[in-house]
């Protein structure tokens, strides 16, 4: 009795055509309103990148009225070193210091002890240089004891 119960259940067609037919609008069905919803996501995304961007502009924006940038910055090609106001040289026996001061406090350089930043002292006779990185300003002595 086995036999013909599973010669009916695989003998009954599951799909007919016309349930075919309509199967395939449903699935025509679905596949339209997942492609229109997947082109809301695309725009919804695309609306946020913009709104992001809008909001990257606008606290550029504040940033720069907050923070407008000097008109006394060192340009690339000026001489940093020209900006250091020179105050002494102060000579004990062979050691010399060079008095300087930027923006802040004053402080010396010597030839034994560099200065702030890698500021380096050189001295060739009576003629001294401050010399940083590419930079360099001579300092000319006028008086030598």
């Amino acid at each position: 009795m086995v036999y013909p119960l599973a010669l009916l259940l695989f003998s009954t067609p599951v799909v007919d055509a016309t349930s075919g037919r309509e199967l395939e609008q449903q699935l025509a069905s679905v596949s339209a309103l997942r492609i229109e919803e997947l082109a809301e996501l695309k725009a919804a995304a695309e609306v946020r990148k913009l709104q992001h961007q809008l909001q990257v502009a606008q606290l550029a924006a504040q940033i720069a009225e907050v923070d407008p940038q000097p008109a006394a910055h060192v340009t690339a090609t000026e001489n940093p070193l020209n900006t250091l106001k020179l105050l002494g040289v102060v000579g004990v026996d062979t050691q010399l210091r060079v008095w300087l001061q930027g923006d802040s406090r004053p402080y010396f350089v010597s030839v034994e002890l560099p200065g702030p930043n890698g500021l380096k002292l050189v001295r060739q006779g009576h003629q001294l240089t401050l010399v940083q990185g590419q930079w360099r300003r001579d300092i000319a002595l006028t008086e030598v004891r």
